[in-house]
């Protein structure tokens, strides 16, 4: 089954599996999703959101034209469906979802690798203040990734502006981008450090073991260590 569509609308023919599904009213922690938004009235993902879909591109709203967020909203929440499907008695969800719009309609990441990093670090900060209940732990995760053309910084796996600025976020600091550096604000705070799930994007071409470690071949910001990157060969979802 899918959970979004590629015009943004919903699929409601999951109705019965409804019954099966107990949402905490009070989640013990966050799946934050920085995508392409989210179907918000997905009868599936809509308990479990209460209303924390916000985006940070100006003049667009959460929603979620490509499909793309849902998806990977979908895969947060339940990871393999079919586990659901075929359960015989009440399928309980601990955790609960937001979603931070960061990729446009178009599908295309920003090509400026400041815009990049501007776009994350305001969206890790719209999460953080946005939710008034703030749960006893949190995980963000995105599978948006940009190819480094050439010149630029994130070939073989050399870190970027873009990697750098969630190197920073997870070590507990927050950030500025200005030209082409970063400004760190306060230094690093183990109590307020992040877990942050990157995609490493679709390898293409040949990749050795060795060349997967190093992070050559992984789309920025994946190529850095404080955070988890996760992917696999051309053709296969991240």
């Amino acid at each position: 089954m899918s959970l979004g569509r590629r015009d943004g609308g919903d699929r409601h023919s999951v109705t019965p599996v409804q019954a099966f599904l107990l949402w905490p009213n009070r989640p013990r922690s966050i799946e934050g999703i920085l995508d392409t938004g989210i179907a918000q009235e997905h009868s599936l993902l809509k308990p479990a959101l209460h209303e924390r879909a916000y985006s940070v591109l100006p003049g667009s709203t959460p929603a979620d034209r490509s499909g793309h967020g849902t998806q990977m909203a979908g895969l947060a929440l339940f990871g393999d469906f079919t586990a659901a499907l075929e359960s015989k008695g009440p399928v309980v969800l601990s955790h609960g979802l937001e979603s931070v719009k960061i990729l446009d309609d178009s599908y295309a990441p920003a090509k400026s690798p400041r815009t990049c990093a501007e776009t994350t670090t305001h969206a890790v900060a719209t999460a953080e203040i946005g939710n008034d209940g703030v749960p006893s732990a949190r995980v963000f995760s995105t599978a948006v990734t940009r190819q480094s053309g050439e010149g630029e910084n994130g070939v073989d796996g050399t870190a970027t502006l873009w990697s750098a600025t969630l190197d920073a976020l997870a070590a507990g600091t927050d950030v500025t981008a200005r030209d082409h550096r970063i400004d760190v604000i306060g230094a690093p705070d183990p109590e307020a450090s992040r877990l942050i799930i990157v995609s490493a994007g679709n390898v293409r071409g040949a990749c050795s073991p060795s060349d997967a470690y190093r992070g050559r071949h992984a789309g920025s910001p994946a190529a850095l260590r404080p955070v988890a990157s996760a992917g696999g060969p051309r053709g296969a979802r991240a």
